[in-house]
């Protein structure tokens, strides 16, 4: 299959690709045939790449970094990504004067918002 033999089906799990007979290219869903108009698929496109969870950077042809990026979406990048963000966004917030420092009594917790953040949690912290 061109050199895509040990990779996953990012698009169906449960569906093992196979060589599309007339159109050349892998049958990756019942309705989708991947590099079906090169006939070859090692000649597949590639182009520099950075992985927006591991930030790894490598030429890759789309189906590769396809495989890449559901690989990494399931492990712990995910987790780092969003504990990286919200590390980003906690530092922005606390050097910007905008944001003033808001303690929910309701849901106990302590925040930094803009006074229209603090009335829409407040309306929305009800419960």
């Amino acid at each position: 299959l061109g050199g895509f033999e040990d990779l996953k089906n990012p698009f169906d799990v449960e569906f093992e690709p196979i060589h599309h007979p007339e159109k050349g290219g892998m049958i990756l869903t019942e309705n989708l045939t991947y590099n079906c108009l090169s006939g070859d698929l090692t000649a597949a496109e590639t182009k520099e790449w950075k992985c927006p969870f591991c930030q790894m950077e490598d030429e890759m042809t789309p189906l590769d970094r396809l495989h890449h990026y559901v690989k990494c979406m399931e492990g712990e990048e995910v987790e780092k990504l969003k504990k990286q963000l919200l590390d980003e966004e906690d530092s922005r917030r606390t050097g910007d004067p905008r944001y003033k420092e808001y303690s929910c009594d309701n849901c106990d917790r302590t925040l930094r918002l803009t006074p229209i953040e603090i009335l829409k949690h407040k309306k929305n912290c009800r419960s």
